[in-house]
């Protein structure tokens, strides 16, 4: 992209895909053809030609606004309604087997998998119209948790590892208690010595959790989207060459990943604070409508922030 002064007005000289190159100016409009990714044709309204801002924060306040608007997608459509209906219900008969993790996975998997495509007449929601939809959905899943399963296990022996002392504090405990005489020993003492160790180890792990999970699960949702365009096979997950690819990939867009899995961390943070409130106010209207809460305000938009990223990284060919 290049931008030319001329007098008063700018030109802008644009090429996509194909190699398709066009000078326009601010007010008109830019019509992209035989392009691979756009076979039905693309119409660019050029409103503003200006130096592009690289405000990290304005990136990513701009990325938030629109991952929140994209909340209530599926309550604007009736079509969408239905659907969301349906797999709620889906949901809910999937829940008490445990399948329900791996089924709701592999359903935000196909979130992302339509999102790269972009396809105007296809709806960003998988359908769910068979026994085979539902059971792509648990195997992409149950894949997909494997591959986190993987990715996350250094991370948790690490945490094991620091957490040791977790494990000691219960043993002195129980010794201190079997030992002393009832009324004897300061209890309040030794009390204050335990929860200053407890604290500092759980500190410790709580920093050394949040800097590998930064590092870590960005880099696998990249793999993943890999995975849905179909640039590596499941393999892929576990090859160094496609995990530093992924890490490259990650440092390039790194405002843009990182605002994914934040909208991920906050949305997920606050749908379980929400959920839980809502189950103690009304526990029994709650408990039936659950699942059709967690599709609409957990699932759903975690699944969009990473098809937005997707379809981004799609677009500047990085995939």
């Amino acid at each position: 992209m290049q931008e030319n002064k001329h007098q008063e007005s700018y030109s802008l000289e644009i090429s996509l895909d194909s190699g398709i190159v066009s000078s326009i100016k601010e007010g008109s409009g830019l019509v992209v053809v035989n392009s691979e990714r756009y076979p039905n044709g693309l119409l660019l309204k050029v409103n503003q030609i200006g130096p592009v801002k690289k405000d990290i924060f304005t990136i990513i306040q701009k990325d938030i606004r629109k991952l929140f608007e994209a909340v209530f997608i599926p309550l604007k459509k009736g079509a969408s309604k239905s659907k969301l209906l349906s797999l709620s219900f889906v949901y809910t008969l999937l829940i008490p087997s445990g399948v329900a993790v791996f089924f709701i996975r592999g359903w935000r998997f196909g979130i992302v998998k339509r999102m790269i495509k972009a396809d105007p007449d296809q709806a960003i929601s998988p359908n769910l119209n068979s026994l085979h939809d539902l059971g792509v959905f648990i195997r992409d899943g149950i894949r997909l948790f494997g591959a986190k399963a993987l990715y996350d296990l250094p991370k948790l022996l690490i945490l094991v590892a620091i957490g040791y002392d977790h494990i000691e504090l219960i043993i002195d405990w129980i010794y201190f208690f079997l030992t002393k005489v009832p009324g004897m020993g300061d209890y309040q003492s030794f009390a204050e010595k335990s929860i200053i160790n407890f604290s500092t180890t759980l500190l410790i792990q709580l920093i050394f959790f949040m800097i590998a999970s930064f590092l870590i699960t960005p880099a696998f949702k990249i793999s993943m989207i890999k995975y849905a365009n179909g640039n590596i096979s499941y393999a892929g997950f576990f090859s160094m060459k496609e995990i530093k690819d992924s890490y490259r990939i990650y440092q390039r867009y790194k405002t843009r990943t990182l605002t994914a899995y934040i909208w991920d961390v906050i949305v997920t943070g606050l749908s379980t604070i929400i959920g839980f409130i809502l189950m103690i106010l009304f526990p029994f209207i709650i408990w039936l409508a659950i699942p059709l809460y967690k599709l609409l305000f957990k699932h759903w938009p975690k699944a969009y922030a990473y098809g937005m990223l997707a379809r981004r990284l799609a677009a500047n060919g990085e995939i």
